[in-house]
């Protein structure tokens, strides 16, 4: 509840996080790794693309749940869409997808992905280069 309080706050008129990036993606899978003995290692949310030529889904990127930075990032269900907003790297991003999955591993699904397609080749969600205060200044 206070994550979300936070976030409400940082998306505030006048807030550098006011415009969020917003993107659509294929999937959106909220998963639970566990280590070997079974304990949970990392919660994370992967978005992926659908590839037209084969219709296997590959990640587009990432976000920790457990990080202090991405705050909401759990997808939620509005109107049939699953969206995920969170701040990653100091921008607020907000994702909706048609489907949503979740997991529960002993392996990281990104990190396999990355063995299969090279990360380097990953459509990553936009970034933002600068987020200017609502006066404008740096």
């Amino acid at each position: 509840m206070a994550n979300a309080l936070l976030l409400l706050v940082l998306v505030g008129i006048g807030s550098p996080f006011s415009q969020p990036v917003c993107e659509s993606v294929d999937l959106i899978e909220l998963n639970h790794k566990y280590d070997p003995k079974g304990q949970h290692t990392f919660s994370q949310v992967i978005f992926y693309e659908r590839l037209p030529h084969n219709g296997l889904y590959r990640v587009r990127d990432w976000v920790l749940v457990d990080d202090r930075e991405s705050i909401c990032a759990i997808p939620v269900n509005r109107n049939g869409l699953y969206h995920s907003s969170f701040i990653k790297e100091g921008v607020f991003y907000r994702i909706r997808s048609p489907l949503f999955r979740e997991s529960w591993t002993h392996y990281d699904p990104e990190i396999e992905d990355g063995r299969i397609y090279p990360k380097h080749t990953r459509r990553l969600l936009r970034r933002r280069e600068h987020v200017p205060t609502s006066e404008g200044k740096e």
